[in-house]
This record gives C-alpha cells, structure tokens and sequence, in this order.
C-alpha cells in the first residue's frame, strides 16, 4: 500500500513538473511571436525649458475692432504677444530675434507699436496692420521709456551709457543726444512741449533736454517730498 501512495506521488509530481515546463514554453513562444518591430523618428526640438514666466510692460491699443494688449515675455528669443482683453485670447505671439526681454512699450499715434528691448539695443516696430515687426538697432544694451512727440518721432533712455535719444519713424534714422549726465548708466525719458525730460541714475535726478538743440539742464530737486526719498529711475 506504502509502495502505491509513493508511486502515486511520484507520478503526481512528474505530470505537474511537465505541466510547469510545458506552460512556460508555450508563453515563452507566444511572447515571441507578439514582438513588434519599432523605429522611431527623428528627436524634435521643443525649445528651452520654461524657467519663469514674466511681463515687465504692456502697452494698449486697438486691433481689427479689438480692444488689446501688448506685451513682450522674456526668452530666447523674447515673444511679442498681441491680447485680446475682452476674452482674455492670445492673437498673435511673433518672435524678436535677437531680443531677450522688454523693459517698454509705446503704442503711438498711428496705431503703431514701438518695443524697446534688451541686450540687443533694438527698437522694434509692429504694425497692426501687416502684423509684421521691423527692427532697428540703436548700439547699446537696453532701451527705456519710449515716448512720442507731436510729429511722431520716438524718443527713449538707455542703460549702459546713459543716453538719450530721437527715432524718427519716416527715415528709419537715430539723432543720439549722448550722455545725459556723467557715470550715470541708466536714463527714462518722457516728452513734452519740445523738451525731453529725462531721469537718469538709479536715485539720481531729472535733466531737461531741447529735442531741437539738444541742450540739456538739470532740473533742481528736493532731496525729499513727503517724507520719501527721490528716485527717478
């Protein structure tokens, strides 16, 4: 009776050790008959990473009926952005070559926009007509605090150098005014009634420029209004 249960075992074990083995090789066939082959593209780029997203100025103005919003964002290149403000949707994004960031916008009387742009030295003009820019390229690191006078013509600050200057919109021509004042790199300018008033330093002062002569005064300044110190940049 011992030598038949021992038998029967052994048997037992033998058709389940066969039955392991024979199921393996049947997953083991069925998998390799599943193998598909697999080829893949070319890498596409995606461009740089967003670090951060951020919006130094805007300037306003009207597009196709459309009440807008221009704005530039900061990257390689930076990206003009036309929005439209009633329903918050971006019409247009147009790259600035050679611009990494924007510190002004002005819209001006003809509907035109004007962006001044870092480290290029570029004053780009978009038109919301063609939606096309045209860069021009004043030579310095930044440009700041675009302004327009009665005829057209564009005026702004710099950093580095300090200076201010005139585009005038017809001849695509720069007049440069220099240094406004000495060892003070940055300079904002705002013009009125054939003057260009322009803050220079970072706690500095304001100076007055003839836009016709390019004479240029100081203006005096109390060291402080209400309590707070002056700053003009």
């Amino acid at each position: 009776m011992n030598d038949e249960r021992m038998n029967a075992r052994k048997i037992f074990k033998f058709l389940l050790a066969f039955c392991i083995i024979a199921s393996s090789s049947i997953m083991l066939h069925g998998n390799a008959e599943a193998a598909i082959p697999r080829s893949f593209s070319e890498p596409i780029d995606l461009g740089h990473p967003v670090q951060n997203v951020s919006m130094f100025d805007s300037a306003f103005g009207v597009e196709d009926g459309r009440q807008v919003m221009y704005s530039t964002i900061p990257g390689s290149p930076a990206m003009f952005n036309v929005i439209d403000l009633e329903t918050n949707q971006v019409l247009r994004v147009i790259p600035l070559e050679g611009a990494y960031d924007s510190w002004t916008h002005l819209t001006a009387k003809d509907g035109s926009v004007y962006i001044g742009t870092s480290p290029n030295g570029g004053l780009y003009r978009y038109s919301p007509v063609t939606k096309e820019v045209e860069r021009y390229t004043f030579g310095v690191r930044s440009l700041l605090g675009l302004s327009q006078d009665e005829e057209g013509n564009i005026y702004g600050g710099t950093y580095s150098g300090g200076k201010a200057f005139k585009f005038d919109p017809r001849t695509g021509q720069f007049t440069d005014y220099g240094e406004v004042k000495p060892k003070q790199e940055y300079t904002r300018t705002a013009y009125y009634n054939g003057h260009l008033y322009v803050g220079y330093g970072t706690v500095g002062g304001i100076a007055k420029l003839n836009v016709t002569t390019g004479e240029k005064a100081d203006i005096e300044l109390p060291e402080v209004f209400d309590g707070v110190a002056v700053s003009t940049v």
